[in-house]
C-alpha cells in the first residue's frame, strides 16, 4: 500500500467496476461477493469500496470449496457400494403391487 504522509493514494482504493477487472471477474460477481461478505470490501453511501492490497490478501490467502487446494486426492480405485450384493437376483418384490395387478387381470 502506497502511503502519503499517512494518506492512501487514489489508486489504491477502487471502485466496484476497477475491483472486478483486478481480479478478472464481472461486476455482477463482485457486487454478490461483497453484499456476501466474502470479500474484503467497504460500502461508502451507495457505492462499494476495495482496497487493492486487502484483495492481494484475499486473493493470496482464500481456498474456496471445490477448489484444487482442499479436494481430496484423486485414486484410481472406486470402491464397491455397501450392500448392494445383498439383493435378491430377482429384483423386488412388492406384494401389495403385485396383488393389485393380479386382480385386475
Amino acid at each position: 500500500m502506497t502511503e502519503l504522509g499517512g494518506l492512501m493514494r487514489k489508486a489504491d482504493i477502487l471502485t466496484l467496476a476497477e475491483a472486478a477487472d483486478y481480479i478478472r471477474v464481472s461486476a455482477k460477481t463482485m457486487r454478490q461477493l461483497a453484499r456476501d461478505g466474502r470479500v474484503p470490501a467497504r460500502k461508502v453511501g451507495r457505492e462499494w469500496r476495495f482496497l487493492r492490497s486487502a484483495l492481494e490478501v484475499w486473493l493470496a490467502n482464500s481456498v474456496t470449496p471445490g477448489s484444487p487446494r482442499e479436494r481430496e486426492p484423486r485414486t484410481s480405485e472406486v470402491a464397491e457400494p455397501d450392500g448392494q450384493y445383498g439383493l435378491p437376483l430377482g429384483g423386488f418384490s412388492d406384494t401389495a403391487f403385485s396383488d393389485n395387478h393380479k386382480k385386475r387381470m
